[in-house]
């Protein structure tokens, strides 16, 4: 299954922080240097403390605002997200679309004993970056033929609302299968949002070694 909002990708680790952060002891996932770009906008606020190893994860829209954001492994980020709401918003991610980003943050140099599980991990996901990078204008163009087919019911409040839906289809691209992981808040726009897909009834055939599964979020405005 391929999991991705709107297309975004996963990069490689930065094992070491970015140039102007040196001491920071942080590090980012990233597309294109977009997280990167991130992770220095929260430093820069000077609001950012930590004294605990953990993960951040970051949920933003298309414009680079933050939507959520928390702490993984079991930290405490509070202060990190603190931080990262005050250094919002980011400006537009890859592709114009919503998108997440994850930091890693450590008191101290990463233990010796792990460099080789993170020398794998960095290779993996440099392997993972490169498919999905490839993916990401054929996952933006089946974002659009489905958000093509979605309406919004009258009823719903002027708003920006995201909704993440996950879809399988046949290597025809026939659609078989859709469901909301993810809803808006608004159960009538969420089940607009389903009927949409199933009207679309197919997207763009995936490409070879694609996957049959994809996760998207559908951002939809009420004016």
């Amino acid at each position: 299954m391929t999991k991705i909002w709107t297309g975004c990708c996963l990069a490689a680790w930065l094992l070491a922080a970015p140039a102007a952060h040196a001491a920071s002891q942080a590090a980012a996932v990233i597309d294109d240097g977009y997280a990167g770009k991130v992770l220095n906008r929260i430093l820069d606020t000077g609001k950012l403390k930590f004294s605990q190893t953990m993960e951040l994860r970051l949920s933003l829209d298309d414009s680079g605002h933050l939507l959520e954001c928390r702490g993984t492994r079991g930290a405490d980020a509070t202060a990190a997200c603190a931080a990262a709401k005050a250094a919002s918003p980011f400006g537009t991610p890859p592709y114009g679309v919503p998108t997440y980003v994850t930091l890693a943050f450590w008191s101290g140099s990463p233990p010796a004993a792990k460099a080789d599980a993170q020398a794998k991990q960095e290779a993996k996901a440099v392997k993972t970056a490169s498919k999905d990078a490839s993916l990401n204008p054929y996952l933006t163009k089946i974002r659009t033929e489905l958000r093509n087919a979605m309406y919004i019911p009258e009823q719903t409040k002027p708003g920006s609302y995201h909704v993440t839906a996950r879809i399988k289809c046949d290597s025809a691209g026939k659609i078989l299968d859709s469901a909301i992981l993810k809803g808006s808040g608004d159960a009538r726009l969420d089940k607009y949002v389903l009927q949409g897909i199933r009207r679309a009834g197919k997207i763009t055939p995936p490409p070879a070694g694609a996957g049959d599964t994809f996760e998207l979020t559908f951002t939809l405005v009420r004016r």
